[in-house]
């Protein structure tokens, strides 16, 4: 399976050509049925290319890319719940998603990224840190699934980070029932002077080794943090963190013992409240801007303000689709019931251009949208 990050995104988004081909289509079934499903989209692809205006023989050598992946039996071999394919004539790209996309085939000046959003908003990813003496562990997490990262330029045990260092001992765990150990959550060390003390900097020494590597990683990165440890190194590794998402509420206990499908479930609960408060302060910000004219529902009002760069915070229902064309001379949007010659999904449209704005984007269900209504915006002016 890949990865999706925002900084996949962004690459997308660097690509501006009149033709940008997005490929959606779901990957559960099995790999003949798969390669079969991809074939029968290929051919739609080549009809909206033909009727863009291309010669049959440049349509075909477009597509080649694409077209070599359906005998490849080692490509569908590991697949994953969705499949994203993008080709431009100076770009291919494929991604193995954990995301049951729909299937879709749409052509434009930019690639789709609409049904990528749920992935990186709302419920989407976050990661959790497990974190011991011992060993360290990043994994990334959806709402339905967790893999573990590979780590680079990251000590992954005390020792390792310090092996320079002449280690006198290691902290002394208490094997007693103390105030946690009727969990197996370990119990702090009295850190109070001496070589308690010791042991608490070499710890801090060692934490600082593993944000350093963090920082690398987590780069341009908003996806909330979830720390899991014994309760004593949770203050320890606050005290050398500088990622802006680590979440209060952490995971306490040894982690060595958990598999990622355990850490999941325990981070989940505290990551889905953040996600939710995120949301909801977007919806309730959204609602004492409107009044103010900070904030609008108008689809032929919010296409032209995340084309400017005048929005915040979009709010969107990532199942609808509505087919215009939007003029950036004159700011004016034309809206169709169905799709007409040189129309293009202006949901997808207001989504690219305020992530490209520097805005956030939500994907929420439709229940949970304003007022029901397709798009949402918060203006900054």
């Amino acid at each position: 399976m890949d990865t999706f990050t925002k900084d996949d995104l962004r690459d997308l988004l660097k690509h501006h050509n009149a033709t940008c081909l997005s490929i959606f289509m779901p990957t559960w079934i099995d790999a003949q049925t798969g390669s079969l499903q991809l074939k029968n989209l290929l051919r739609e692809a080549e009809q909206a290319l033909l009727a863009r205006g291309l010669r049959t023989p440049d349509a075909k050598e477009f597509l080649e890319p694409i077209e070599d992946l359906l005998p490849d039996s080692s490509f569908w071999r590991v697949q994953s719940v969705g499949l994203a394919i993008f080709r431009s004539p100076d770009f291919f790209r494929s991604y193995r998603l954990h995301h049951d996309f729909a299937e879709l085939v749409n052509i434009g000046e930019r690639f789709s990224i609409k049904p990528l959003l749920p992935l990186l908003s709302g419920d989407g990813r976050f990661y959790i840190l497990a974190l011991s003496q011992k060993i360290v562990r990043l994994m990334k997490g959806t709402r339905q699934h967790i893999t573990e990262v590979d780590l680079k330029n990251i000590p992954t045990s005390l020792n390792e980070a310090l092996k320079e260092e002449v280690v006198e001992k290691q902290v002394q765990f208490r094997t007693g029932t103390g105030r946690l150990g009727s969990k197996g959550r370990g119990t702090a060390p009295a850190i109070g002077g001496g070589a308690e003390e010791e042991d608490k900097e070499r710890i801090l020494r060692y934490f600082r080794q593993v944000e350093k590597g963090l920082q690398d990683m987590l780069r341009n990165e908003h996806a909330p943090l979830v720390l899991a440890g014994v309760d004593y190194l949770h203050p320890l590794y606050q005290q050398v963190n500088t990622y802006p998402h680590l979440i209060e509420d952490g995971i306490t206990g040894s982690p060595d013992t958990l598999k990622p499908a355990d850490l999941h479930a325990r981070a989940w609960a505290n990551v889905q409240r953040v996600f939710l408060q995120e949301q909801q302060q977007a919806i309730a910000n959204h609602q004492q801007m409107a009044s103010s004219g900070r904030a609008s529902a108008d689809i032929k009002e919010i296409v032209p303000a995340a084309y400017y760069g005048r929005i915040e915070t979009l709010l969107l229902d990532c199942s609808k689709t509505k087919w215009g064309q939007f003029n950036s001379e004159t700011g004016s949007v034309m809206l169709h019931e169905t799709p007409q010659n040189g129309d293009q999904d202006l949901v997808d449209l207001a989504a690219i251009h305020t992530l490209l704005n520097s805005g956030d984007v939500h994907a929420l269900g439709a229940d949970a949208m304003p007022g029901q209504a397709t798009m949402a915006a918060n203006f900054r002016y």
